[in-house]
């Protein structure tokens, strides 16, 4: 009786270290995916960035948020430079951006998040 205990235990003790591994690698696996992502967004690297996200990629947000611009200012001819407020359940963050005119419409030509937090605006 105490052999089969010991044979049972050992089982689960294999059954378990195995999960394990498997979550490691798992792990591992996802680390070294999201390590590429950033290092490619750290880059600026807008080929390397598309590539490791196919194209029926579907983002889901369980959240509601909401985008307010404030401060708009033309920058020359062709830019505008303007403040957006994020906000999403109690977080309130800005960030600035700068815009071009492109053929029939405008994209963005950089963006950061700023220290300003517009909170009650």
């Amino acid at each position: 009786m105490k052999c089969l205990i010991l044979v049972l235990l050992s089982i689960v003790a294999l059954t378990n270290a195995r999960n394990f591994k498997v979550h490691s690698r798992a792990q591992t696996l996802a680390e070294t995916i999201v390590n590429n992502l950033g290092r490619a967004i750290e880059l600026k690297d807008t080929t390397r960035i598309a590539s490791q996200i196919h194209h029926d990629f579907h983002f889901e947000e369980n959240f509601k948020y909401q985008l307010n611009v404030f401060d708009a200012v033309r920058v020359g001819q062709k830019s505008v430079k303007y403040i957006v407020e994020w906000i999403f359940d109690q977080h309130h963050s800005a960030y600035e951006f700068v815009a071009t005119k492109h053929h029939n419409g405008y994209v963005l030509e950089h963006g950061k998040r700023t220290d300003c937090v517009l909170k009650g605006l």
